[in-house]
């Protein structure tokens, strides 16, 4: 994230000054309008004047904040901060309800829009691919030493827990060994307690704790009838073999072979890419595939196979459909009665 860095910043003009009583949004709305006043002097040639500001300026502010990469997040606290600059100024005019801001503000969200709209979907197929390439990796460099290397394990139980869990990539990463629970049944379903929020650490106490909302959803691992495509086996094994009795299920592993004590988004979101880019997908710029792919293409091979819109949200954790995978469900229907595990599709 783009962020102004500037040891030798001179105090703020006067009439920049925000008076808060919470010091943390304080510092941050002076710094917001120290980023305005700095973009001022670019796009006119002096310091801000005192509010309230051209519409114009405003808008063009806005439009620059996306150009740089800002998240709408920033943007909009950005615009918070001058409004309370301009309040403070006893000015009851919002420069946020201001058409031409608004415009510029449509525009960034429509194309953050568009944006996600593009997120490709991997159906099973993608998923196989993934396992195949990674099972002859490990037959040319690691089978003939008679070996069975942790990674190998834990990338084939991230992949197929990832797709058939319809995870994302917090979800995996902060999923401890005590949420996991085997459904008495026969075909023994084991069930995933998900922490849907990630994890935060207790200011008080040091420790990782439940996020505020706390929120939690059980994730369906269900038997495969093939056991090199199985997700329950595959988690067993890594399980096993890591030797995993409590704490995080998912851990990196070292060179050396020992283990940290878990695994970040991050490191999911490079392990699964990166073994993207080992498959061959026709007509597909695998560069554009993503761990959230993976939930998206389970959605669209559920709708394929004739899943209510009801059952595909439970599948993959949501309330309701988001943009990318409203779409994908629906082009799904229009593909029910063919094969969601033998065909690739962008859907």
């Amino acid at each position: 994230m783009p962020k102004w860095e500037d040891p030798n910043q001179e105090p703020l003009l006067p009439h920049l000054r925000v008076r808060l009583e919470h010091r943390g949004t304080k510092a941050s709305y002076e710094a917001d309008l120290v980023d305005f006043n700095r973009f001022a002097v670019v796009a006119t040639g002096q310091d801000l004047p005192k509010p309230p500001v051209s519409p114009d300026l405003l808008a063009d502010y806005v439009r620059d904040l996306h150009k740089r990469g800002f998240r709408r997040e920033t943007t909009r606290r950005r615009l918070c901060a001058i409004a309370a600059w301009y309040k403070e100024s006893d000015i009851e005019k919002d420069p946020r309800r201001n058409d031409k801001v608004k415009r510029a503000w449509d525009e960034i969200k429509k194309d953050e829009d568009r944006k996600k709209e593009r997120r490709l979907a991997a159906l099973q197929t993608v998923a196989y691919d993934m396992l195949d390439s990674l099972d002859a990796d490990y037959d040319t460099h690691v089978r003939p030493s008679n070996q069975v290397t942790l990674s190998y394990l834990r990338d084939r139980a991230l992949i197929l827990v990832l797709y058939f869990g319809g995870m994302t990539r917090t979800e995996i990463a902060t999923l401890y060994r005590e949420n996991i629970i085997e459904y008495p049944g026969e075909d023994k379903t084991l069930l995933l307690k998900v922490n849907t929020s990630g994890e935060k650490l207790d200011e008080k106490t040091k420790t990782k704790v439940w996020v505020t909302p706390k929120r939690t959803r059980l994730a369906f691992l269900r038997r495969n009838a093939d056991p090199d495509r199985c997700p329950v086996r595959a988690l067993s094994q890594w399980i096993l073999k890591a030797g995993i009795k409590d704490g995080y299920v998912f851990r990196g592993v070292m060179l050396n072979g020992n283990m940290t004590q878990s695994l970040a988004p991050r490191g999911v979101h490079e392990i699964v890419t990166n073994r993207m880019r080992r498959i061959d997908v026709v007509d597909v710029d695998v560069s554009q595939l993503s761990t959230h792919s993976l939930r998206i293409g389970l959605a669209g091979s559920l709708a394929i196979d004739g899943k209510t819109d009801r059952e595909i949200l439970a599948a993959v954790g949501l309330r309701t459909f988001d943009g990318s995978m409203q779409h994908v469900v629906t082009q799904g229907r229009a593909l029910q009665g063919t094969s969601s595990g033998a065909k690739v599709r962008t859907l």
